[in-house]
């Protein structure tokens, strides 16, 4: 609707979307948003009158054609485990899958946080260095970084964020207060202070060169 009123094609009836092509990436079966339904459920009558109130509704899908991408690139040299990714997320699973999955199972020795985190490090530090560790919080992820980062002997290098911008006075008091607050979630999800350190793995939050492949979550 905002790209509708945006072109100004509200009165067209094909101007969804303000009449421009869209492509659209997504998994249906990823987790859906906080406090919301899974993309693919239909809007209960309650949310209808919420969000378009006497407005007519419309299935915005109708207008899409989909496509499935079916080529899993990330388990292309582990095909028995992305098979089992595969049935995994549709609620499938077989005894030779969970045996599979307890194979790979990491039991922690100890149970005070900081001996499980340094038992961490250590299993960590024997994968390979593609490897990605998917922790449920924010803290849970700062916590294993810093870790992490201690056991190498390198300098510490910090990076500090520096704003500047161009206004009249009348903003420039509300900008200053804005950025005082550092708060990363106003941040791109980036802290204003980072600490590194040579041979520590990053992982770039926005692109900044595709040519030389430094592009995001890489």
């Amino acid at each position: 609707m905002r790209l509708t009123e945006i072109f100004n094609t509200s009165e067209n009836p094909d101007g969804w979307f303000g009449g421009i092509n869209i492509v659209v990436f997504g998994d249906f079966l990823q987790l859906p948003p906080v406090k919301e339904d899974f993309s693919f459920v239909k809007l209960s009558k309650e949310k209808l009158e919420k969000y378009v109130g006497g407005m007519d509704t419309f299935d915005i899908w109708s207008l899409f054609e989909y496509d499935e991408l079916r080529i899993n690139v990330r388990q292309k040299d582990d095909k028995r485990y992305g098979e089992l990714l595969s049935q995994l997320r549709l609620g499938y699973v077989t005894p030779d899958d969970i045996d599979l999955l307890n194979q790979r199972k990491f039991e922690f020795i100890h149970r005070d946080s900081s001996k499980t985190i340094d038992e961490l490090c250590r299993y960590l530090v024997k994968l390979p260095a593609d490897s990605v560790c998917l922790l449920p919080t924010r803290r849970m992820c700062e916590n294993l970084n810093t870790a992490m980062l201690r056991k190498l002997q390198s300098e510490e290098i910090k990076l500090i964020a520096k704003d500047s911008f161009q206004s009249n006075k009348k903003l420039e008091n509300k900008i200053n207060k804005l950025l005082s607050t550092n708060n990363n979630s106003n941040q791109c999800g980036i802290d204003r202070k980072i600490t590194i350190k040579i041979g520590a793995t990053i992982m770039i939050r926005r692109n900044i060169d595709v040519t030389l492949g430094l592009f995001m979550s890489q």
